[in-house]
């Protein structure tokens, strides 16, 4: 995530509307929910550990002589 400065982004009424209930604190501003991802779906991160998961659970039933 990128810091930028508030004067560079919103118009000047804009922030002064903002300083009336937050000044020199942090905001964060979140994304727009159509356009949000969900977790690991960007890097296809999800998937992988899935797989993974997958793999290492049928390794653990082979080795314990459970194999279906």
């Amino acid at each position: 995530m990128k810091y930028r400065n508030a004067n560079d982004i919103f118009p000047d009424e804009l922030l002064e509307e903002i300083r009336k209930y937050s000044s020199g604190e942090l905001i964060y501003i979140p994304e727009a929910s159509p356009t949000k991802k969900g977790w690991g779906e960007r890097e296809r991160e999800r998937k992988s550990l899935k797989g993974r998961e997958k793999k290492g659970i049928e390794r653990n039933v082979y080795k314990k002589g459970c194999a279906s």
